[in-house]
């Protein structure tokens, strides 16, 4: 797809910009890492004759989701119970931070390698990573950037900080960065863990750094709305699968769905089946102080388009001449009827990662009739889930802190 001839893709129905109605009987031209041209199959194969054509039956072509707000090492607690205190740990829960001081360099790296590919397989072709670790390594957000790279996977990329050492990780990071100039596959943020306790100044330190690096700032708070700072510009996320650490979500509230195309989604780490964050999305807006109910065609533009603009990525989340040519080809086998009036509720009603046939990032095909290409996947799968017994292992050695003496000094 990378030389000066083109390919014309003819899905049976196509999302160009999320949350419009789907197109019958149209295409696109791909040529190179963006979309050339949209219009009608007859238009297209008379103005680009030469070009091969790429027919997907039984399937809609979209943009690819956008995780606005995860965390892949926490799939390392997925699982993971403490009979004393049930309930998985999850990043910024109290419980992980002293959990996580048991991980390591390949801990992670085989919980973010497991988790790329899942993301990707899932039809996620761009996600928003903030590391939650007590104390960063040297080379830790490094590290990930060339393993989520390495899959093809666009990412903004950012250290939980409550600290100067977490903010010189992501300053160090986001300086990398800018020297690679050309590769704008990953980007770095500067992000602070606001449900730690933090010196009342630290989070206009991390701002001050963001805004000297030109970068986004995240404040990460227990709420399911959190908030992208880009300069003067803010969006949000919302993150409905979010264990519920307040009782309700008076933040939801304030949620206005005409504003889908500035806010995203976000798995919050918690699964990586883009369908089941889109489904709890609206479910959550039946049931809670909102204007009124999301549509399905709403929330589809804040799983694509609205999410890469609260992460800052351009011309990315729509079908569209000059934009990014990352996009989902999911099949259309559902038990209901499918028109293009009821295509957004169907597939929110249906739609499972296995229904997503194949996945392009920048015109290259990562994913095709279901398989990751180039990965051994049984490897992938089994390396992360040893990280997380591993982990297990660890945490269960881990010696029980000990009780203060109760009888007072002489």
């Amino acid at each position: 797809m990378h030389d000066q001839a083109g390919t014309l893709l003819f899905p049976e129905l196509l999302i160009t910009r999320p949350g419009d109605p789907p197109r019958s009987g149209w295409g696109l031209r791909l040529r190179g890492p963006r979309v050339d041209a949209v219009g009608p199959r007859e238009e297209l194969q008379s103005r680009y004759p030469d070009d091969e054509p790429w027919d997907a039956p039984e399937q809609v072509a979209s943009p690819g989701f956008v995780d606005a707000h995860t965390h892949l090492t926490a799939l390392l607690g997925h699982g993971l119970v403490d009979p004393a205190d049930p309930g998985e740990p999850f990043p910024g829960d109290p419980r992980w931070r002293a959990l996580a001081q048991h991980l390591d360099p390949l801990l992670v790296d085989a919980a973010v390698e497991s988790s790329a590919f899942h993301s990707l397989r899932s039809g996620i072709t761009c996600l928003a990573e903030l590391v939650d670790v007590p104390q960063p390594w040297p080379g830790l957000l490094g590290a990930i950037g060339d393993r989520l790279a390495g899959y093809g996977l666009r990412a903004l990329l950012g250290l939980l900080a409550t600290d100067t050492r977490g903010l010189t990780s992501n300053a160090a990071f986001l300086a990398r960065e800018q020297r690679r100039a050309t590769d704008a596959w990953v980007r770095g943020c500067v992000a602070v863990n606001r449900t730690e306790a933090l010196d009342p100044g630290f989070p206009e330190q991390a701002r001050a750094l963001a805004r000297r690096a030109q970068a986004p700032y995240m404040g990460h708070t227990s709420d399911r709305l959190q908030v992208i700072e880009h300069g003067e510009r803010r969006h949000r996320v919302f993150t409905p699968l979010r264990p519920g650490l307040r009782g309700e979500l008076p933040e939801a509230a304030t949620f206005r769905p005409e504003e889908a195309g500035t806010t995203g989604l976000g798995s919050d780490g918690a699964s990586f089946d883009f369908f089941r964050v889109m489904r709890s999305a609206q479910r959550h807006s039946r049931y809670q102080d909102m204007p009124r109910r999301l549509a399905a065609k709403l929330i589809w533009r804040m799983a694509t388009e609205g999410g890469a603009r609260a992460l800052g990525f351009q011309r990315l989340g729509r079908l569209e001449p000059g934009w990014h040519a990352d996009l989902v080809l999911i099949g259309l086998d559902l038990p209901g009827p499918i028109t293009p009036e009821n295509l957004y509720e169907q597939l929110l009603r249906y739609g499972s990662p296995e229904h997503v046939q194949t996945v392009l990032i920048a015109g290259q095909m990562r994913v095709c009739n279901g398989v990751v290409l180039d990965v051994d996947a049984r490897t992938v799968r089994r390396r992360g889930v040893e990280a997380a017994l591993e982990w297990a292992r660890r945490v269960a050695r881990a010696p029980e802190p000990s009780a203060p003496d109760p009888t007072p000094d002489p």
